[in-house]
């Protein structure tokens, strides 16, 4: 009798705990607009940290070819990530983990060193739902902190190359990189 009691709260709190989770789902929208061209979603990734995977953000990588994979040895089309961030992060982890993902591309921060501090004066800490657009429309990258009314804006197409790199180049989460690029391994 005590083990079918058991049983059944475990059920219950599976099921409460999968309702629940319907609220908190990422929403990507198929296509995008960057200025005036269609962008689409290639995929969907989450960023995890430690070994008990602890979410940090989830990601989308909308890229204008819906058929073709991106390279870094042509030239780049339009692009845009999207991060919800699941959990706070200061602005110092993210820049870390960012120069951390030039460095692992063969890219020299002291070459952006005026884009990253750029990048670090705009940001704030992230807490839980905020988002993080990275756009690029052919000559301008830009981050985007939320519904915020201004952006950091780039026009070094290298640095523009640097950022899609990190997480479709060598990235630091190879699964993240195979989910943005809808990859089954």
């Amino acid at each position: 009798m005590k083990a079918r009691r058991i049983f059944r709260l475990k059920i219950l709190n599976s099921f409460l705990f999968f309702i629940c989770s319907l609220g908190f789902a990422s929403e990507f929208n198929p296509s995008l607009i960057l200025n005036g061209k269609e962008i689409y979603l290639r995929g969907v990734g989450t960023r995890t940290s430690t070994i008990f995977n602890i979410k940090v953000y989830t990601a989308g990588f909308y890229y204008s070819d819906k058929i073709k994979l991106p390279s870094l040895k042509e030239e780049l089309l339009p692009f845009l990530f999207k991060l919800e961030f699941k959990r706070s992060v200061s602005v110092d982890k993210f820049q870390a983990a960012l120069e951390e993902g030039l460095e692992r591309n063969n890219y020299k921060k002291d070459d952006f060193k005026l884009e990253l501090d750029k990048i670090k004066n705009y940001l704030s800490e992230f807490q839980e739902n905020d988002e993080l657009i990275i756009s690029y429309d052919g000559t301008l990258i830009s981050l985007k902190k939320g519904n915020a009314d201004s952006a950091v804006e780039f026009t070094n197409k290298d640095f523009s190359y640097a950022i899609y790199s990190v997480w479709l180049g060598n990235p630091i989460q190879e699964k993240l990189k195979n989910d943005l690029l809808s990859i089954k391994k």
